[in-house]
């Protein structure tokens, strides 16, 4: 998933579990791909950003949410598939105490927004993934045409770039077997280290290990926990502009065995920041963020679509 952390490009979900004992129990994570499969996904992130400004502090709270199709189109001979991937609505809520913005796509008064009516954009362009049959997203697809029809430099280009990077894509982890043996057992541990361009000021790296804690054989499910740490590196060819501080991040997943996809995931990530821009301040500018992120399988219902949204043709993925 998708710690799913998706300002400044910090996507990578942690995912954990109630520290429990359990008798030993194998159980195959992989997912279980099968054509024409459709499953829905609600994605909301909270964020609080607090910013040493010379003797004071400003907070900036945001709140991003999204709903998901994810369809499966094909299904290879050795367990991989190519998903389609196709945001339904996306919403924002937030920014800095003196110009606070929303903006929701299902509302009809959405392109009102000109600072935000870019996000738009997002919404019933599909996004090839092809997917291992572990659920490693190998390759994204269909993602420029989004980005391009954005305008760059505002907000609202900032807030599709963390969401349909590559980075974050293929951080999302729908599917979170990702990197786990199989079969496993419980008390089965797996690591995954992985890295996020922050946009050109800096590298991320980010250290995740993996327990699987708990499979419950009357609901068919399992549940995973996980911390992980964030650390900064330069850019290759740049100065380093941020670096991080200090970092925590923990998370808990439930995976459905039967589909091996996850049903919901939560993150709660804590960092210090510094920003070491052009022009700031001698010792540079300290931020400290909050994000707290829920990804859930849902009923479209759930997602509480205009009537008229679910009967909308989604545009053809593009081909390259």
């Amino acid at each position: 998933m998708r710690t799913f952390v998706r300002i400044l490009g910090f996507v990578g979900l942690a995912l954990i579990a109630p520290s429990v004992s359990y008798a030993a129990e194998k159980a195959d994570l992989r997912p279980k791909f099968k054509e024409g499969q459709t499953t829905y996904f609600r994605d909301a992130t909270k964020i609080t950003q607090s910013m040493a400004m010379g003797e004071q502090t400003m907070e900036v709270p945001m709140n991003i949410e999204s709903g998901m199709r994810v369809k499966v189109v094909q299904v290879r001979p050795e367990g991989g598939a190519t998903v389609e991937l196709t945001y339904l609505y996306v919403s924002f809520e937030g920014g800095p105490p003196q110009m606070p913005m929303s903006y929701d796509s299902r509302k009809k008064d959405a392109a009102a927004n000109p600072m935000l009516s870019g996000l738009g954009g997002l919404v019933d362009k599909p996004i090839t993934l092809t997917l291992s049959a572990g659920g490693k997203v190998e390759k994204v697809e269909g993602t420029e045409r989004i980005k391009s029809s954005v305008a760059a430099g505002g907000p609202a280009a900032q807030i599709v770039e963390n969401m349909v990077s590559d980075d974050s894509l293929r951080k999302l982890r729908l599917y979170p077997s990702e990197g786990a043996p199989n079969p496993a057992e419980v008390g089965a541990t797996w690591k995954e280290e992985t890295e996020t361009d922050m946009g050109g000021m800096a590298t991320v790296v980010i250290n995740a290990n993996y327990t699987l804690k708990k499979i419950d054989s009357a609901s068919n499910t399992a549940e995973i926990e996980s911390s992980s740490t964030y650390k900064t590196k330069a850019t290759e060819g740049a100065p380093s502009m941020v670096s991080i501080e200090d970092s925590k991040s923990q998370g808990h997943t439930t995976a459905d065995l039967k589909t091996g996809e996850l049903t919901r995931a939560t993150e709660d990530t804590e960092m210090s920041m510094k920003f070491n821009a052009p022009g700031a301040p001698e010792g540079g500018t300290k931020m400290k963020q909050k994000i707290h992120s829920t990804v859930e399988r849902v009923a479209l219902s759930d997602l509480n679509l205009p009537a008229e949204a679910p009967e909308k043709k989604p545009e053809t993925p593009e081909k390259k």
